[in-house]
């Protein structure tokens, strides 16, 4: 099995265990590989055809399932996946506080041999070797601790359980206390109200009030 360890993006990860990431970007990693956007279509199209996914792994050990990955799609800054880890295990749970923790920060693919993987080997910068790979079976996305592209961003947003979560996120990007107090206990009273929030839509609105209420904090009261 070939190893692709990927830039990593967790977007979110939710009390109930649900994480979103970027599997592989189509950049060339440290190691010096890459691969085009198209490899993994043949391959996630006979998944869902089967009503299978791609296996959802720690650190690539076949003896250690988390959870399920439920949907996987080549998107123009990587291969987006999303899946929810099976807390309910020791492996899953695990993964699951490791994540939270910012400890396990890393996604890596494990491609499958055989005819249908196809490379090509090219000359990168500084007259590197590169490996690109044209087609491949996606056989499984790991969580790793140790991802091949050190710039790496992770962002993780973490299920928010109260409105002391939102206000410790504006109280982090330098917003008053006062200020910081009062919009996290109105956004509160929004996301309360709401039975199943939109993690990813949620995360956007509070960037972006992060970013507003930022410039204004001269008051530190």
């Amino acid at each position: 099995m070939t190893i692709l360890y990927a830039h990593l993006n967790i977007a979110s990860i939710e009390e109930t265990g649900v994480i979103a990431g970027i599997g592989a970007t189509w950049a060339v990693n440290r190691n010096g590989f890459t691969t085009d956007p198209g490899a993994f279509a043949a391959s996630i199209a006979q998944h869902r055809a089967r009503g299978s996914m791609p296996a959802m792994l720690l650190h690539h050990d076949h003896q250690r399932p988390i959870g399920r990955w439920t949907d996987i799609e080549p998107k123009a800054d990587g291969l987006h996946v999303v899946g929810k880890l099976a807390r309910d295990t020791r492996d899953g749970a695990e993964a699951y506080n490791l994540v939270r923790a910012g400890a396990l920060s890393g996604l890596s693919i494990g491609l499958g041999p055989g005819s249908n993987l196809k490379f090509v080997d090219e000359r990168g910068e500084g007259n590197t070797r590169v490996r690109r790979y044209t087609q491949a079976d996606l056989n499984e996305v790991s969580l790793v601790s140790v991802p091949a592209d050190p710039d790496a961003l992770v962002l993780t947003v973490a299920g928010l359980r109260s409105a002391r979560d939102i206000e410790d996120m504006f109280r982090q990007a330098n917003v008053s206390s006062r200020k910081a107090k009062a919009a996290a206990t109105a956004a509160w009273r929004a996301i309360d109200a709401t039975a199943e929030p939109n993690t990813e839509n949620l995360k956007h609105i509070l960037s972006a009030a992060t970013r507003s209420l930022s410039r204004f904090h001269g008051d530190k009261k």
